[in-house]
């Protein structure tokens, strides 16, 4: 419960003086057992403890409710609904059809689209019960107005599934699976039936679209494409941010980071500017969703300053990113903790800090494994073996070879990331000269340059400019260094 809710809760059941002694025994001792929580009520004289705590969360969630519909537009439309169908019970119709009309223009306004669906029914309900048809076109009329808001309400229903299951691919994965190829092709398919303007919910129909033709794109690697379709629901959104944005919070975060994540991609970060503006102005209703939106901002500036070459500005997000990591880790989505590590781990690098960026990539990664995109997996034991690499420890530098080794053994899709990169710098690794060293990372850069190309290194390059730093190794310069010596160019 948040701080609303509760106080909500407090003051509904002041009188209740033994039900608000449990809460406040519970939320004190929340972190402990439920044994220890039911101790400390009975001593203080309660039995049935099991018949009590169950009484007890039907009180809150009550208050959770009641204190959700006085700021919740949604709920109280849901509770204006229950009132006109009261109404409609107690034959005054008129009082019903006024409330009805006023709703409606309501949720039309905000882009309700299945409220009004539910309003529709209602409506027709209605009509039955008034004598308001004087003619047989009104009554016409009418049908055709329920009837074109039902196919587009379908049709929105479509375009929602669509989207969803295109979004559900890329949370498993920016790289393409293979195992998912014909569901990507079938979602190509089903989407071009789908394409064109709607008379009702068009905004929502359009942003959900343009969102769903972006995935699909990105998943073929045809990443320009996405960019574009992209752009096209990011002005949808910049439109409705008081609208389809408020109302769709989990959908407007992780579109934006993906967002943002594509912009970094096409090299377009002269429009991140737009997007951070964009992000900044939105408002969101909890505490977890405003975390995730400053856990965004973070994410993106930190790859802006390196993009920029702002080692400075680096260093310092990444000593404030100390400050607060057990927060965020705690706000953080669980699919976006193992990216907020990553982005950590090389700030920790390129602030003079291996080893630190190395504690940051398997500090977690027992706990959040799992929750790993592929491409971020790849990504991690890759980076883990340049990290390695920088320890000059040989038993750190085998353990984490090993570990990426089993990854991509695993991964057949992707083992040419490990034949190309990863067994060279073995060898490497095991050379004492710098000589033999530079023509081993000569070698890399010349593989990496046939294979550029594809959507798997563009992806894996996006996060990290590994070509940059097998030239330092090169020119025996530091990354930070070689980076800012050939920053002009």
């Amino acid at each position: 419960m948040n701080n609303q809710e509760v106080q909500y809760f407090k003051q509904k059941h002041l009188s209740d003086t033994g039900f608000m002694q449990i809460f406040e025994i519970i939320e004190k001792h929340k972190k402990k057992k439920d044994e220890i929580i039911d101790t400390k009520i009975t001593e203080i004289g309660f039995k049935n403890i099991t018949y009590l705590k169950h009484i007890l969360l039907q009180k809150l969630l009550e208050a959770i409710v009641s204190s959700r519909q006085s700021n919740d537009e949604q709920a109280e439309i849901l509770y204006e609904l229950i009132l006109i169908k009261s109404l409609r019970e107690k034959k005054m119709i008129s009082l019903a059809v006024k409330k009805w009309e006023s709703l409606y223009k309501q949720c039309l306004q905000k882009g309700f689209a299945t409220h009004i669906q539910l309003l529709l029914h209602e409506r027709w309900h209605l009509s039955l019960e008034e004598e308001k048809f004087n003619s047989v076109k009104e009554y016409t009329d009418f049908i055709e107005f329920y009837l074109e808001h039902s196919h587009s309400y379908e049709k929105l229903t479509r375009i929602r599934q669509l989207e969803r299951k295109s979004r559900l691919l890329m949370k498993k994965s920016y790289f393409k699976d293979e195992k998912d190829d014909q569901l990507l092709k079938d979602l190509a398919v089903n989407l071009k039936f789908l394409s064109g303007e709607m008379k009702y919910f068009d905004q929502e129909y359009q942003i959900l679209y343009n969102a769903a033709q972006s995935y699909i794109h990105f998943l073929q690697h045809n990443f320009n494409d996405a960019y574009f379709s992209a752009r096209s629901c990011f002005g949808y959104l910049k439109e409705s941010r008081k609208s389809f944005c408020r109302f769709n919070e989990n959908f407007t975060l992780q579109f934006l980071k993906y967002y943002s994540d594509l912009l970094f991609l096409v090299n377009r970060k002269e429009e991140i500017p737009e997007l951070l503006s964009t992000l900044k102005k939105i408002s969101f209703s909890t505490d977890y969703f405003t975390g995730q939106q400053q856990i965004i901002i973070f994410l993106i500036d930190n790859r802006l300053a390196h993009k920029e070459y702002n080692y400075d500005e680096v260093k310092k997000l990444y000593l404030e990113s100390k400050n607060h990591l057990d927060e965020w880790l705690e706000k953080c989505a669980l699919e976006w903790r193992p990216v907020l590590l990553g982005s950590i781990s090389i700030s920790a690098y390129v602030s003079g800090y291996p080893q630190k960026g190395l504690y940051f990539l398997y500090q977690y990664e027992k706990s959040y494994a799992k929750s790993f995109r592929k491409e971020i997996l790849s990504f991690f034991y890759l980076f883990g073996v340049l990290l390695a690499y920088e320890s000059k420890d040989y038993e750190v530098f085998n353990t984490t070879y090993h570990k990426a080794y089993m990854h991509f053994y695993r991964n057949p899709e992707h083992y040419p990331i490990f034949d190309e990169i990863m067994k060279p710098m073995r060898k490497a690794f095991e050379k004492y000269d710098n000589e033999s060293r530079a023509k081993i990372f000569e070698k890399i850069l010349n593989r990496i340059e046939v294979s550029g190309d594809s959507g798997y290194y563009q992806i894996l390059f996006s996060y990290f400019d590994f070509p940059s730093w097998f030239r330092s190794k090169i020119e025996n310069l530091n990354y930070v260094d070689y980076k800012l010596k050939y920053a002009e160019k």
